[in-house]
């Protein structure tokens, strides 16, 4: 069976829920850190067309846009800087958000992984191109919905103490699922 992967409005939007892009609510009454900056992908500051500089003491620096269309138009660039480099998803996103700067960055891979269709060896161009890519025929290996329902499960098991990002998982695991079972 052949499936279409994500375009990059899907990468991208996955990025955003990971990086706790949050309106204003009862938990964040101002929004998350990530609204504050009308910066979707939590880019650090490196110099992006209208952008500052925006330093807090307890999470270094990011970008501030003047627009939410302006964040979300730099999270796409960095992703087609690092694509025009060749990077793998895998290679992508321990870039982007490495280990070194505390993010858990096998967990991101996963919710990627799961939003997009692709694997983390999929070229980040064939990603956010919406390539197609072959799956696994259901009809003829055995017990496959199983195997991906435990796939599904490991990467859920992740997020258990992070119930945002496991909502945000839910709907991209749930048509993982649905195309797995056939």
């Amino acid at each position: 069976m052949m499936i279409s992967l994500g375009d990059i409005k899907t990468l991208a939007d996955a990025i955003q829920r990971v990086e706790g892009y949050i309106p204003p609510n009862a938990q964040y009454p101002q929004g998350s850190l990530a609204y504050q900056n009308n910066n979707p992908g939590n880019l650090r500051y490196a110099g992006q067309p209208g952008a500052v500089q925006a330093c807090t003491q307890n999470n270094g620096c990011f970008a501030k846009f003047p627009t939410y269309d302006a964040g979300y138009q730099a999270l796409e660039n960095q992703i087609q800087i690092q694509a025009a480099q060749g990077q793998t998803l895998s290679q992508f996103i321990n870039q982007y958000a490495p280990p070194a700067d505390k993010n858990n960055t096998s967990a991101y891979l996963s919710t990627l992984v799961a939003a997009t269709g692709a694997s983390a060896d999929t070229p980040l161009t064939d990603v956010i191109s919406g390539a197609s890519t072959s799956t696994f025929d259901t009809s003829t290996s055995g017990d496959a919905s199983s195997a991906s329902t435990d796939s599904l499960q490991s990467v859920a098991d992740v997020f258990t103490e992070d119930s945002t990002s496991l909502l945000a998982l839910g709907g991209a695991a749930l048509l993982v699922f649905l195309i797995a079972r056939g």
